[in-house]
């Protein structure tokens, strides 16, 4: 009986050896990982092959969004040949109101309706250039450097009323693009062949200059795009991220736009960029928001393409240097 009963519990300490032997459980936790592992390769080369297909898909997908070709919506004629005015600078207001710049021969700055039809105009004793709306609609102008001109903000205010916002003379010597982003006013300034963006608070007080580093670059145009501000090159299509205390001097997109008009640029409400294109004739060119790719848009007109905007029907609002005013679908 003894031997029966010591055998017995030989055996259950056996069993429960086996039971809580660390070393056991590890062996047979290892056996079923590694049982596993053909499976996850397999499920981590699929999903590598789900990217690759998005990689070559997405270019066809991106270029489905839009229209081979512009679809006129209407024309809003300039002045006769001898009379004309470039549109340097268009913006929109939350409203769908359309701020609109006229220079040369013409020194106005007009506001339209969505439809195209003239709702106010300011005759001016300077040329506007840049613009941007401000979140109430009134619209910030930058003047066109000529002998004797200062570089000043001026403010427009919907109601008809216009004011000088800052004159920026002790921090550089002309201005052009400028952007309203959370309570702040961006602007570009130009000294001695040097380009920076002063960033002014809502009385038009400079709170901070921004260079470019590593390197010097010559910017002209800014632009915001999903809540981050790009300086624009003025000789090539280049975006520069401006950071917290300094401007890019490297260039953030991918892709190369040749013999664009930096100025034209704009962002629709999908966060693509759209530009301008002069040569070998006028086109639209849309770039997506990772700026990977571009779409080609023709256009019917023959005139260079000064500015772009987008209004909230998604209606693209393009100005020439022959100062006519389109209104076209650029969208399928």
């Amino acid at each position: 009986m003894n031997t029966i009963s010591n055998s017995r519990n030989i055996k259950g300490k056996q069993e429960g050896s086996r039971k809580t032997n660390p070393s056991s459980q590890k062996k047979r936790k290892a056996a079923r990982v590694k049982r596993s592992t053909p499976e996850k390769k397999l499920q981590i080369r699929t999903q590598r092959s789900k990217k690759e297909r998005c990689r070559k898909e997405l270019p066809g997908m991106f270029a489905k969004m839009f229209l081979k070709k512009l679809d006129l919506v209407s024309c809003i004629k300039g002045m006769d040949e001898n009379n004309y005015s470039q549109i340097p600078g268009i913006s929109v207001t939350h409203d769908n109101l359309v701020w609109v710049n006229h220079l040369q021969n013409k020194k106005e700055v007009k506001l339209y309706n969505s439809a195209g039809e003239l709702l106010r105009s300011f005759d001016l004793d300077y040329y506007p250039v840049f613009n941007s709306c401000m979140p109430n609609g009134d619209l910030l102008v930058t003047r066109i450097h000529t002998v004797g001109a200062k570089p000043i903000v001026e403010l427009f205010s919907r109601e008809g009323k216009t004011r000088m916002l800052a004159d920026l003379s002790t921090h550089t010597e002309k201005l052009s693009g400028i952007i309203y982003q959370d309570e702040r006013i961006y602007v570009i300034g130009h000294s001695c062949y040097k380009s920076s963006i002063l960033k002014l608070d809502m009385n038009g007080e400079v709170e901070k200059v921004f260079e470019p580093k590593p390197e010097c670059i010559t910017i002209e145009h800014i632009i915001s795009q999903n809540g981050q501000i790009f300086a624009l090159k003025n000789d090539i299509f280049s975006m520069h991220l401006l950071g917290s205390d300094k401007i890019s001097s490297e260039a953030i997109n991918k892709v190369v736009v040749d013999k664009s008009y930096s100025a034209s640029a704009s962002v629709d409400n999908f966060g693509n960029i759209i530009i301008g294109v002069h040569s070998p004739g006028p086109k639209i060119v849309i770039i997506d928001p990772r700026l990977e790719r571009k779409h080609e848009i023709r256009c019917d007109f023959s005139e260079r393409i000064r500015s772009t905007a987008v209004d909230k029907q998604n209606h693209l609002w393009i100005g020439t240097d022959d100062g006519h005013l389109y209104i076209a679908k650029y969208l399928k």
